[in-house]
């Protein structure tokens, strides 16, 4: 494990098989190799909607491939950060807050409350441990029945409860983490005005994987048993769907005083709460849950963005949109166990003390699985895009250690040494939801006159929009499969420190409702409150693609959907609806682009959407002037059977990070030795990835690359054999920047005659720079092109 002095900046994980060498002396330094994966991920199409003003929600992706020769200009702490699918978009991944810089938490009552954790001069980076038994979760109803179990689990709850406040261990600064990383405790590295935030986006599941990861490993230390796993609260199945027997014995340490007495066993567990208890019996609420369970995990997780949640990077607003689990039943479940008799429903029932009750660990171990269902069950994946899998934590672990850890180390639940108990039942799988009405009656019965609403649109009562479709004709499987139909909720907006839940039903009767077990019933939207200086403004996403089937309504022009609020104490606005047809792939976000004045020094919001055509702007250039460049593709220097960099194999020592001071050289395996079609290379580019370059954002740097080049002798900067330089103009920044340089190496492979080599010679020249430049290393990748 490698160390470094907090505070910190972000740390890049390397991607690259690489043997190096150095034209002089370095300073070598460890780093991991990550997992890769091939994702399936989401694109919300451009469509048209009544509800809303033409708010289409991401970009057509047109863009044409960059050639190599293209310039990084570093204008920017993240700079050009090219996502997987999108090499264009602007950002970084979130980095592992500075604990120095923590201030106190906002409750939802406006006091504050200090949950910043023991600060530390080092911080050291995470290693995936060394392969042994693997420790298996089991359900916790079934742990009532293990007494040796259950007294290592309650001696080491109690352990942690008896450690000092201040030990990064204990009872207490455990659950101040979830407090600080929930609650506006950190500002983003980089972004001293925006806060770094766990929850509604597509941080959810791997933050809270790594929550649970160290608290387990603390409870086995304190008992002396590494084998120890927590145990999940399986509420995804009827025998779960209560309050766990372990967790209501009150001399026990796993009680916790706040908790709503009215849902103590033998109360069922409503996966659809909503701060009051529907009047449905036990039959009736377990096909409910059961259903629902099928819908979020089935037929509402077709592609990345509805399962994990909106993107989130350096820089963004916090809470762009939760993933379907996050929303319900987890939101629904803190709500469910919380005390409704305290200030903040405290302890489950809001963020900031959610953690200090015991269950929470059981509830969040279930979400993990969730996960872990997800991929090995029901096919899906992992996302690819860079910003996701190298985004940061920090989190102490069982021996005291300050540990940095990113997403994509957090992917494998067995290389993190545990799995669940696979003889737990999955009963959902088999609960697909039916509609209510006869196949001739599935149109709402709705008059056209409450279907005027305009939006944004307060909903303080029943709204029921009509919203046109993005097509009307019947779909095949191939097509359906390959583009998922969304229903949009956006612009939802309400105070941070409020609890909020609305229904949302398609195509079914304002005046009688269908149940939460009918295909009607689309989905909720859920809020656990956590203070926040603003109001939250979020979106909801809900697929519909199975619905239409179960509604007949796969060819109607427009559904008419229906809102109904069930909580919320202050206004909550509506800003429009939509449907999207989503491929699968990676977006833009064309929402914000920032403020200028105009001519009139009027401060004018612009977006990118609207800079696309220069046309719509009222200019053109000049046709007239010659583009000479078109003819001058460059040619390999050397002939066909000199194309390998001549490097002898004792120079291939040095690993990374290392300091950029003289020429460096290193081999880079590529993802395939293939030769490519052309339409293979038109669908995937072939792109080298240079990462973690970290200078001072006060000094001028440039750096050339090379490919398969002699180092000794290197080509003028006409020929195939130069792939492109780094070059970044001097700003002032409080710290380094810490970057990442993207080259296409389709055309120069082909080229060089490379195309079905197994490793590359990668080059690097410095040409200007004063200060340390540092290369945390590289990768070739494969990234999709539209």
């Amino acid at each position: 494990m490698s160390s470094s002095p907090l505070p910190t900046s972000t740390m890049v994980a390397l991607h690259s098989t690489t043997t190096t060498f150095f034209r002089s002396h370095l300073f070598p330094n460890k780093s991991q190799t990550p997992l890769q994966r091939k994702p399936k991920q989401c694109l919300a199409g451009r469509v048209r909607c009544k509800a809303t003003k033409g708010d289409n929600d991401n970009l057509d992706q047109g863009l044409a491939r960059l050639d190599r020769r293209n310039m990084l200009i570093g204008l920017g702490a993240g700079g050009l950060y090219g996502k997987v699918g999108n090499p264009f978009a602007f950002a970084a991944p979130i980095s592992a807050p500075d604990l120095t810089t923590c201030v106190p938490a906002s409750k939802p009552d406006g006091s504050t409350i200090d949950c910043c954790p023991p600060t530390t001069t080092t911080i050291i980076d995470f290693e995936l441990p060394d392969s042994g038994p693997l420790r298996t979760r089991p359900a916790a109803q079934d742990v009532a029945n293990d007494p040796e179990y259950l007294a290592k689990y309650k001696n080491a709850v109690e352990m942690m409860r008896a450690l000092p406040d201040d030990d990064p261990r204990s009872h207490a600064q455990q659950a101040m983490v979830h407090c600080s990383y929930c609650d506006g405790g950190y500002p983003q590295v980089g972004y001293s005005d925006l806060e770094i935030q766990v929850h509604f986006c597509w941080l959810f599941f791997p933050f809270h994987r790594w929550y649970l990861y160290f608290y387990e490993k603390i409870m086995g230390e304190l008992i002396g048993d590494q084998t120890f796993a927590l145990p999940f609260w399986n509420w995804d199945a009827p025998a779960g769907m209560y309050i766990p027997e372990i967790f209501t014995d009150t001399t026990s340490s796993l009680y916790d005083q706040y908790r709503n007495t009215a849902h103590q066993p033998p109360k069922l567990l409503d996966l659809n709460y909503g701060r009051t208890d529907d009047d449905v019996d036990d039959a009736t609420r377990i096909k409910e849950n059961l259903t629902t369970m099928y819908k979020q995990m089935v037929s509402n997780a077709t592609c990345h963005r509805l399962f994990y949640g909106e993107p989130y990077s350096a820089g963004d607003e916090p809470d762009p949109g939760a993933g379907n689990i996050e929303t319900t039943p987890h939101n629904n479940i803190h709500l469910w166990v919380g005390d409704p008799t305290q200030p903040n429903g405290e302890d489950m029932g809001t963020f900031y003390s959610a953690a200090r009750d015991p269950v929470f660990y059981s509830h969040h171990s279930n979400v993990d699985r969730m996960w872990s269902i997800y991929k090995d069950k029901l096919g899906g994946t992992d996302i690819e895009n860079t910003d996701w899998l190298d985004a940061e934590f920090l989190f102490y672990d069982e021996k005291k250690n300050l540990m940095r850890v990113n997403v994509r180390d957090s992917l494998d639940t067995k290389k993190l040494g545990y799995v669940y108990d696979e003889n737990v039942s999955i009963p959902w799988l088999d609960s697909k939801p039916t509609a209510r009405k006869s196949t001739n009656k599935r149109k709402a019965t709705v008059s056209s006159s409450d279907l005027s609403t305009t939006f944004p649109a307060t909903l303080s009562d029943i709204i029921s929009v009509e919203v046109t479709r993005p097509s009307k004709t019947k779909r095949t499987a191939a097509q359906k499969k390959a583009q998922d139909e969304v229903l949009v909720i956006k612009g939802i907006e309400f105070a941070g420190n409020e609890t909020v839940k609305f229904d949302v039903y398609v195509n079914d009767d304002a005046d009688s409702l269908a149940g939460k077990d009918k295909s009607e019933f689309a989905g909720s939207f859920v809020h656990v409150p956590h203070k926040h200086k603003k109001n939250i403004k979020t979106n909801l996403r809900l697929s519909i693609t199975s619905l239409l089937e179960e509604l007949d309504a796969e060819t109607d022009n427009s559904l008419v959907v229906t809102l109904v609020p069930k909580v919320g104490k202050g206004p909550i606005t509506i800003g429009g609806l939509h449907c999207n047809e989503n491929p699968n792939n990676a977006s833009i976000d064309t929402k914000k682009l920032g403020y200028v004045y105009d001519e009139k020094k009027n401060l004018v919001r612009v977006k990118f959407r609207d800079s696309l055509d220069t046309k719509k702007l009222g200019y053109v250039y000049d046709k007239n002037v010659s583009i000479p460049w078109l003819d001058s593709k460059p040619t390999a220097r050397k002939s066909t059977n000199k194309r390998k960099a001549t490097v002898s194999s004792s120079d291939l020592s040095t690993t990374f990070p290392a300091t950029l001071s003289d020429i460096i050289s290193v081999e880079v395996t590529r993802p395939s030795t293939t030769k490519r079609t052309a339409a293979q290379k038109k669908a995937q580019d072939e792109v080298l990835v240079i990462k973690g370059i970290e200078f001072a954002g006060n000094e001028t740097v440039k750096f050339d690359v090379y490919v398969n080049d002699d180092a000794d002798s290197l080509a003028g900067k006409d020929k195939s054999e130069f792939a492109g330089s780094f070059v970044h103009v001097p700003h002032k920044h409080k710290k380094n920047i810490k970057t990442n340089l993207r080259l296409s190496i389709t055309s120069l492979l082909e080229e060089l005659d490379a195309e079905t080599d197994s490793s590359l010679v990668v080059t690097l020249v410095p040409k200007v720079g004063k200060g340390p430049i540092t290369i945390g290393g590289f990768s070739i990748e494969l990234i999709n092109t539209t």
